[in-house]
């Protein structure tokens, strides 16, 4: 074989590995929370808890007030396991 097809070869493969890896290695976007099951956005884009485990498409309003209603809600949800106990659902 000749060596620039290997070597084309061996480049084509890595390529192919470290984008699988990347897709792999992505984390969902998601609100950590027990109680909120779902946000829907002004954009019309829903972003999910993350025990949900669903997949949404990149909502670039999201990732922007996502440390915001993270600091609001954790927050508010352990006060109201404090009050209440809240269990989380099954």
């Amino acid at each position: 074989m000749n060596s620039q097809f290997v070597g084309t070869t061996y480049l084509l493969i890595s390529a192919v590995a470290i984008l699988l890896l990347a897709q792999f290695n992505q984390s969902p976007l998601c609100i950590n929370s027990q109680i909120i099951e779902k946000i829907t956005m002004t954009d019309h884009s829903t972003v999910y808890r993350c025990s949900r485990r669903k997949t949404v498409p990149y909502s670039p309003s999201f990732v922007q007030i996502q440390p915001l209603l993270e600091s609001k809600i954790l927050p508010f949800e352990s006060w109201l396991d404090q009050m209440w106990s809240i269990k989380p659902p099954r």
